[in-house]
């Protein structure tokens, strides 16, 4: 997000697709061998350029997908919540001033990675595992 012509803060939103393309509906197979039997793989690349949808983007995108017209609608849905994110960004920059809005945020930042690491001394010493399941697969097979 642009503050008097200078880059100051970010909106993103990261969202899970119900599909991408790949080995199958979902792109959650299990026992995948290679990264590109998970779906499309897609670059940082810009979206929107100056205000307006890059529809060949776009289109590329929804052509390499089964639900197109689900995707093409969440994909919408991400812009919309950036450019709220944006908006009220700049609501709270008007607000607290720039300066101080990024302090606001390092503030919280730091108290996250405090508390984290609270958190984590707080376990007793030890070795510890974990193992999750892909919904639809059977139990026996972890990830």
């Amino acid at each position: 997000m642009f503050v008097d012509g200078e880059i100051e803060f970010i909106a993103a939103n990261m969202a899970h697709h119900s599909d991408l393309g790949g080995y199958a509906p979902g792109s959650m197979a299990s026992g995948l061998r290679e990264i590109y039997q998970e779906g499309l793989q897609i670059p940082p690349l810009k979206i929107v350029k100056k205000g307006a949808v890059d529809e060949e983007l776009l289109s590329f995108i929804v052509q390499n997908v089964r639900t197109s017209t689900e995707v093409r609608g969440d994909i919408h849905a991400q812009m919309a919540c950036n450019n709220v994110g944006a908006k009220r960004l700049k609501e709270m920059c008007q607000q607290y001033g720039v300066k101080d809005l990024q302090r606001y945020i390092e503030a919280q930042f730091d108290y996250s990675e405090r508390r984290m690491r609270e958190g984590l001394k707080a376990l007793p010493h030890g070795v510890y595992t974990y193992e999750d399941y892909i919904e639809g697969t059977a139990r026996t097979q972890p990830l």
